[in-house]
């Protein structure tokens, strides 16, 4: 006999609360990186100023570093308008991936393969697990 670890998919159950939530939440994130981003142009200004005193090859940099961090934050605020559309358009109930966690199984000789990586899952409602699907878990 022997222990193993294997991947457990785990659901969430949309609910309203749920959803309201996530929705504060990428709010929350999206407003965050509009200030970065604000302060990224206030920054530039200040770089920028300084960066003209010692020529034009520190200007260049400053420019690329600056453009570099707008990029990823623009990227970043992005994704997070995406992912706010997705949440607006859960349906209640709808059961959505959430994580993965490790559960330990015991395997012997002569056991199916197949059955052993059966699909499980555990599904969450409010914080609170409503199921536990599947073998191995």
């Amino acid at each position: 006999m022997m222990k193993i670890k294997v991947p457990i998919p785990v659901k969430m159950v949309v609910t309203n609360n749920y959803k309201a939530n996530m929705i504060v939440e990428i709010e929350k994130s999206i407003k965050q990186i509009k200030i970065e981003l604000e302060q990224l142009q206030f920054q530039q200004k200040k770089l920028l100023s300084e960066a003209k005193k010692k020529g034009n090859e520190a200007v260049r940099i400053v420019q690329e570093r600056i453009g570099y961090e707008h990029q990823r934050r623009k990227e970043k605020l992005d994704k997070l308008v995406i992912q706010l559309e997705q949440v607006e358009r859960l349906k209640e109930g709808e059961e959505i991936f959430y994580s993965t966690v490790e559960s330990e199984i015991e395997i012997k000789v002569g056991d199916s393969w197949d059955e052993i990586n059966r699909f499980s899952e555990i599904v969450v409602k409010d914080g609170v697990i409503i199921d536990i699907r599947g073998k191995g878990v």
